[in-house]
Parts: structure tokens; C-alpha cells; sequence
């Protein structure tokens, strides 16, 4: 019951990204949240990395990827080349 509660959540997101761009929810929709959480959730999941790159104090990266991700997004939905 918990695993599908989780998967309707994120199928949820997966939709709304797809709306952002107009599109159906599909693989690359999914594959593009995945991508997105990734980049978000990465300085945490390896701080020794994060501390590595960024020294020991380091500021807010929430700003930061929040900006690069709508950058790296705008306008299109990016489609692997072999799709």
C-alpha cells in the first residue's frame, strides 16, 4: 500500500511536469524528474563531494538549481537523441 501511495505521488509529478511542457506524461517526462531530483538531492547525498568542490562553507544551492534546471529546460523537453 505504501509503495503505491509513493508511486501515485510521483506519477502526480511526472504529470505536472509534462503539462509544464505541454506534453503527455511518458518515459521522458519521468526520466526528466529523475534527472531533476538527481541535481537537487545530489550536494546531500554526497556531502564529502559537495565539501570537496565547494569548500566547507558553501552557500544555498536551492537558488542555484532551481535557475539551472529552468535554464537547462526552457522551452523543450529534452528527447535522447536514440528516442
Amino acid at each position: 500500500m505504501w509503495a503505491r501511495t509513493r508511486a501515485t505521488h510521483y506519477e502526480q509529478k511526472v504529470a505536472a511536469l509534462a503539462a509544464t511542457f505541454g506534453a503527455e506524461a511518458s518515459p521522458q517526462v519521468a526520466a526528466c524528474l529523475l534527472s531533476l531530483i538527481g541535481l537537487a538531492a545530489w550536494p546531500t547525498a554526497v556531502p564529502q563531494m559537495t565539501r570537496l568542490i565547494l569548500g566547507t562553507t558553501h552557500p544555498d544551492l536551492r537558488p542555484h538549481v532551481v535557475e539551472f534546471a529552468r535554464q537547462a529546460l526552457s522551452g523543450s523537453l529534452p528527447i535522447p537523441a536514440d528516442a
